[in-house]
């Protein structure tokens, strides 16, 4: 997406941390898919590509936006601002919400 923008630059969190995040950030949420606890992580580079930045977040589902949450505070804690929230389905109540965007929505089974 960040190529198609004409974007130089993209940043993505992770839900493991790898060895070259050893000095990002990080937050914690309840995965709706595993009901556990999921954290998710933020590389000091990708940090520094948002510092000061309008940032969108681009997702593949939304469903109760536990995720979204913790990517609003990984922007925030970043120090960027959340513009956008595009994802590609919302997954039951989700297509309800009126600051997202989607190109689909799926029912809750």
């Amino acid at each position: 997406m960040a190529r198609n923008l004409g974007h130089k630059y993209y940043a993505a969190a992770r839900k493991s941390q790898k060895l070259y995040m050893q000095d990002g950030i990080k937050v914690e949420t309840k995965s709706i898919t595993t009901g556990d606890k999921q954290t998710l992580y933020l590389s000091q580079h990708d940090v520094e590509l948002i510092k000061d930045r309008r940032v969108a977040i681009v997702d593949d589902v939304i469903s109760t936006g536990g995720s979204l949450q913790s990517l609003e505070q990984l922007v925030a804690l970043a120090g960027g601002s959340v513009v956008a929230k595009c994802f590609v389905l919302a997954e039951g109540d989700a297509k309800d919400r009126k600051d997202i965007i989607y190109l689909a929505s799926i029912p809750l089974l």
